[in-house]
């Protein structure tokens, strides 16, 4: 029998069905976790790689490192004394903070932000550090009572600063009515904010909206399933609809898959609408297809397990 590269014989698919899924399954996961490694091990040596870079971001995290923690608790609590407020000037000082900002940095300070958060903050959304102390902790309240965990309004306020200065009536609840609208139960709210939080930048007629009916009219997925889509793929709702259909018609042509087999794809697995082609999805086709199976069988694991080229 011939033996490929990854040491798998390629009668592989003369296996029961069940036992070759199986096997396939587990062959990419351990590739995928090796990849992963890899991936990691790089994260850690260009970690600022991910954030925009301004004009003096180098020189405040080498300043933080240089004059003191980068960890400094500001309690929004207030606990008096000068020792807050020559905490709140040294760092105000290296990040070059003005003073009128220091309510709204002692209540993030209160959720668990620190000075590293600060100044990505600073460097990804400055005017969000003008906004009012009372206004933002209005709002994080808000989301903490739609299932927003508190530990997470630090991933939510860093990832996307901007959410401090959404209003409630005019933003953030329409947007969670419209979540609720689709059948996403309060309990899964909180979830798919977490996920993402960019959500909430998107226009409700211009973009949300429009993407909703491109899933049910092009792509086909039934409005009942609509929930099950936005819970297992967050971002999906960030897609415009042009690139959803760039990916779909690159499965219909490169693996032959019908339209009922991209219905079970994207429902089961909605994050094929958003991966990258080039540097993801045909590599993992490519992968399946090494170990010996062809795009019917490609296709018949996509609709069961999407997960190999995730």
């Amino acid at each position: 029998m011939r033996v490929n590269s990854l040491g798998l014989h390629t009668s592989l698919l003369r296996l029961p069905h069940n036992e070759w899924e199986k096997r396939a399954f587990e062959i990419i996961r351990q590739q995928k976790l090796r990849n992963s490694e890899l991936e990691r091990k790089q994260g850690e040596q260009n970690i600022l790689l991910e954030f925009p870079k301004s004009e003096n971001i180098d020189q405040i995290m080498e300043s933080s490192k240089r004059l003191g923690s980068t960890n400094v608790n500001l309690n929004y609590e207030a606990k008096g004394g000068k020792n807050e407020d020559v905490e709140y000037q040294l760092m105000a000082k290296r990040l070059g903070f003005e003073a009128k900002w220091k309510p709204l940095i002692q209540y993030l300070s209160s959720l668990g932000l620190n000075e590293c958060h600060f100044a990505r903050i600073y460097n990804r959304h400055k005017p969000t550090l003008q906004t009012k102390a009372a206004s933002a902790q209005e709002r994080m309240d808000f989301l903490r009572g739609v299932g927003v965990k508190t530990e997470d309004l630090v991933k939510i306020i860093v990832k996307q600063p901007q959410i401090l200065g959404y209003t409630i009536e005019n933003n953030i609840k329409p947007h969670i009515d419209f979540l609720r609208g689709l059948g996403v139960p309060d309990s899964r709210l909180g979830q798919i904010i977490t996920a993402n939080p960019s959500f909430f930048s998107y226009s409700l007629e211009l973009s949300l909206k429009p993407r909703v009916r491109f899933l049910i009219e092009e792509v086909g997925i039934k409005r009942t399933d609509l929930a099950k889509v936005v819970i297992l793929g967050p971002q999906t709702l960030r897609q415009p609809a042009e690139a959803m259909k760039s990916r779909l018609e690159f499965f219909s042509k490169e693996l032959g898959a019908s339209k009922g087999n991209l219905v079970k794809m994207v429902t089961k697995h909605p994050q094929l609408l958003h991966y990258s082609i080039k540097d993801g999805i045909q590599l993992r086709i490519n992968f399946l297809r090494s170990i010996g199976m062809n795009d019917a069988d490609i296709v018949k694991i996509l609709t069961r397990l999407p997960q190999p080229v995730s």
